[in-house]
């Protein structure tokens, strides 16, 4: 039962780890303001 507990946690942490990096990575590539129009429109109906 130990031994479950243990790995359940270590794989919640990296399913937490991989959620934000998947958030974090976009925002750290783009910095600047997006000029492209179709990209800016593709965005916008992106939650």
């Amino acid at each position: 039962m130990i031994d479950f507990v243990e790995n359940f946690f270590i794989y919640l942490l990296i399913m937490a780890g991989v959620t934000y990096l998947v958030r974090m990575i976009p925002l750290l590539l783009v910095r600047h303001k997006i000029t492209n129009r179709t990209l800016r429109s593709f965005l916008y109906y992106v939650p």
